[in-house]
Order: structure tokens, then sequence, then C-alpha cells
């Protein structure tokens, strides 16, 4: 289920995003803090986007003194027991939270605007609104999240951390707005140093603190997902996003295994071990795509929306940051997955690492991610 009505694939706003900027008048939110000094872009403060807000030039900090009236508020049926808790989950652009003892409870309710989660990390994940704007938030953000500032560009990182082009953020120091030999810029950062693109887009570099750097792949290559030292990336067809053949790369021996997918690679993750990655491929509807890392074999290939309930993607956001309808489960190792193809409602299949649907679940109308917390 889209969030927010359909998109092009791209993230671009429908026409519905006029109505959730005039939502945004007077709703303000937690920012955040960390100061970031460079040469070009200036002091760029934390700070709350209103609408009229020009990205290159970010307002002051603002912390809200309290927040909006909350009108009453039901859960959907048919959250508790879903999963283990806890969890998140995204229903109808709002997110939720299923304690370990089935309590509920409505996430970022001070926030006006459709959500999803674009990243897990340990204690944190990463929500991308529209419209557009990222936050990190966690279990005890009932309000708000903490907005990353306009101008900051984020990037997956291969420990979970929030990184960015001006490095990790959240830290308690100043940020610095990363620069490479040549005008090369940052797609993703690895356990040593970063993967870059060059200035001529001609080729991606793994570019260690130390030592001589490799060329990866080509440069019009798109990052979707990294982890420990696998990078999975690929180069097909850059004008849509990724491509059909997903190319998985141990940068620490350089040897690359090839997934193949029958539609556009948009996003994918991998598991907790490593051992195992998904792919959302985007066809004419939607499918999850599990594979082994080592050998690229596809163990399983389960159609997870039609066109008309693809879920938003960001054209803000990085290719390995787009929402997905899957989640790995830290607990069982096994992947799941939200479908919203045909039905009026949402199934929630549970898969294990060999490609085995262990059980399914209806689902609330209009869920779109489950997604579990460590």
């Amino acid at each position: 289920m889209s969030v927010g009505g359909a998109d092009d694939g791209r993230g671009e706003l429908t026409s519905d995003a006029a109505r959730h900027r005039v939502a945004r008048r007077g709703v303000r939110v937690a920012v955040l803090g960390v100061v970031i000094v460079t040469a070009v872009v200036g002091v760029v403060a934390a700070a709350v986007r209103s609408h009229t807000t020009d990205a290159a030039h970010p307002p002051a900090s603002s912390v809200p003194s309290s927040a909006p009236p909350i009108s009453a508020w039901n859960p959907p049926a048919g959250l508790v027991g879903l999963a283990a808790g806890p969890f998140v989950a995204a229903v109808d652009g709002k997110l939720i939270l299923v304690d370990a003892d089935g309590a509920v409870h409505q996430l970022l309710q001070g926030v006006d605007r459709d959500a999803l989660v674009i990243g897990t990390s340990r204690d944190s994940f990463l929500v991308g609104t529209r419209p557009w704007e990222a936050m990190v938030a966690n279990a005890s953000s009932s309000q708000f999240g903490q907005v990353v500032p306009s101008g900051v560009t984020l990037i997956p990182d291969a420990a979970g951390r929030w990184w960015s082009n001006f490095g990790q953020l959240g830290g308690s120091g100043q940020l610095r707005h990363l620069t490479f030999a040549d005008g090369a810029r940052p797609v993703a950062k690895l356990r040593d140093g970063y993967l870059v693109v060059d200035a001529a887009q001609t080729a991606m570099i793994d570019q260690p603190s130390r030592g001589p750097a490799r060329r990866i792949g080509t440069g019009d290559a798109v990052v979707l997902a990294v982890a420990g030292d696998l990078v999975a990336w690929s180069d097909d067809d850059s004008s849509r996003g990724g491509g059909t053949t997903v190319h998985v790369t141990d940068v620490a021996t350089n040897g690359t295994a090839d997934v193949e997918t029958a539609g556009t690679a948009v996003t994918a993750r991998f598991s907790p071990d490593s051992t195992r990655i998904a792919v959302l491929s985007r066809a004419r509807g939607e499918s999850t795509v599990l594979a082994e890392t080592a050998t690229g074999r596809v163990l399983k290939t389960l159609p997870t929306a039609s066109a008309a309930n693809a879920i938003t993607t960001f054209r803000n956001a990085p290719p390995a940051l787009q929402p997905s309808p899957f989640n790995w489960d830290p607990a069982t190792g096994n992947l799941i997955v939200v479908t919203t193809n045909g039905g009026p409602g949402s199934t929630v299949a549970f898969v294990d690492v060999n490609g085995n649907v262990v059980h399914t679940e209806a689902a609330p109308i209009g869920m779109s991610q489950l997604v579990p917390q460590a």
C-alpha cells in the first residue's frame, strides 16, 4: 500500500503534497542537534523547515514548546499478536509501536505528514515523510523525531549508523563537509573509508582511509545496500534508479556475485548474518527477491504489490535508504514481508533463510511495513 497515494517511482509528490504543506503550518519539530561547518554551505544549524524554507539556507534551530492538540486515537485492529514485539508498523502513513507486552502506541503524533521507515539501527530508526523530511526516531518518539537539517545528504553506512556527506549524524561534535580528491562524492560509508563516485561519473571507487583506491563499478552505479564488507549495487539502468542485475561485492576480497531480478532493483537489505539479501524489484508490480550473497542464487521471489499499491519512494533519499515492504527479524533471522498484492487488506509473510514461507498473517488494511525492533 503506497503512502499518500502512488508515485512514479522517483518519489515525485502527487497532488496531495499541497494539502500536506498547508497542514504543516504551525507544526514545529525537534531537530537533530548538530552544527555543520563548511566553506561552501556555511554554518548549518539544526532546524525546523517550514513550507517556505529555502533548502540552501536552513533557519535557526527550534525546539517545540508544546505539542499540538491530539485527537482521540484508536489503534488499528489486528496489530497485537501479528508478530513478536516490539515492532513498528506503518499503517496509512502513521507509525505505530507494538511493545513486547502487546501495548500499542502511536509514534510521531506531532508530525502531520505521512511517514515510512527508511532505515533501522540498533536503538533507533530513520523516517522519511511526504512532503520530504528525514528524521531519526526511536520507541520513545511519541511526538517528534530529530530532523536531519536541509542541505544534508544521507548516505548508507556499513555499520548501521546514520551517516551523511557531513559525517556521522547525532554526535556531540562539529560536522564538516566531506571532501575528496578531484571532486569525488561519497555514496556509502564503509568499515574503512568510503565508496565514492568520481566527478566525471566514470567509476565507483573504494577509497580506504589508508592504501590505494580500487575501482568497484561504473560511475552511474547506485548503492542498494551496505553491511560489513558487503556492498549491493547496480548500474544497468541508472535513469530508473538501478538495474535488473544486483552485484554483491565483498570489498575485503573484491569478489562479486550477481543476483538477477525480473524488474528494476529499487533497494535492498542484507540479513543480520549477511548470508542473504532481499531485493525490492519493480516491474509492472513489485516483488521481493531473496538470494544468497555468496553465489547470487535466487531462493524465493514473492509478489509484493500491484503497481497501484507500490510502496512510496523518496527522490531525496539514496536507493539504500528507500522504504521497503520487507525487513529482517534479528531474533529469528526470518524475512518479514508485507504484501498488498490482491485483496482489500495486507498480508504478512514470514520467510526463512531458505526461502520457505513459514506462515502468513492477515494484517490491518493500509499496512505497508512491519519493522522489528531489537
